[in-house]
């Protein structure tokens, strides 16, 4: 005789899908930063001609926020390598520092381009380097990480150029390139490795 899940009872040491720590959860959480993530580069693309030091404010603001989601979207996995966590924490880490940074000492465009790469160039590279480690989604990480580190490429060589609106636009489409692969990451489309969230 089999059971569905609805008739049987519940384990005290089981997690249901309501609870804060069930994969359902995680898998929403997951979907909720990439949604997240994908907004703020859609938010930076369709706003990139605000100028010098609005769009240094908002972006180091936009920043800011994103790491702390990245951040609280680690603590809600409950099985993650230790490399995994250290990796997801150093990106993390990245976006906020730069973020700080960009609201507290706003920059020109032809400094921004390259204070905005490096975020991107971390994200890209612990991708990267987590495909050597990792049997699942090393296609998709690859791909992102190599998109990513592209746009950090164009942003430090200031192509097509250093004005805000290309600023805006490609750093957007770097953070649209992550909150879609956290998105497919969280409902099992990408590997389920640290790539997407």
């Amino acid at each position: 005789m089999t059971t569905t899940r609805e008739e049987r009872p519940n384990q005290p040491n089981q997690p249901t899908d309501d609870e804060p720590g069930s994969e359902a959860a995680t898998d929403d959480y997951g979907f909720a930063v990439g949604v997240i993530a994908a907004g703020v580069g859609v938010i930076a693309v369709a706003m990139p001609l605000l100028t010098g030091a609005v769009l240094s404010v908002w972006l180091g603001l936009l920043l800011v926020v994103l790491g702390v989601v990245r951040v609280e979207g680690l603590k809600r996995r409950e099985t993650t390598p230790l490399g995994d966590v250290a990796a997801e924490l150093l990106r993390a880490a990245g976006y906020v520092l730069v973020g700080i940074l960009l609201v507290f000492f706003p920059l020109d465009a032809s400094r921004l381009s390259v204070v905005l790469a490096v975020p991107l160039l971390l994200d890209g590279v612990g991708r990267l380097t987590g495909v050597l480690h990792r049997e699942a989604d090393r296609i998709a990480s690859t791909v992102l990480g190599v998109a990513l580190v592209a746009i950090a490429a164009l942003l430090v060589v200031s192509w097509p150029s250093n004005a805000s609106w290309a600023l805006g636009t490609l750093f957007g489409l770097g953070l649209m390139v992550v909150g879609v692969a956290a998105m497919l990451g969280s409902r099992g489309v990408v590997g389920s490795g640290s790539t997407a969230r």
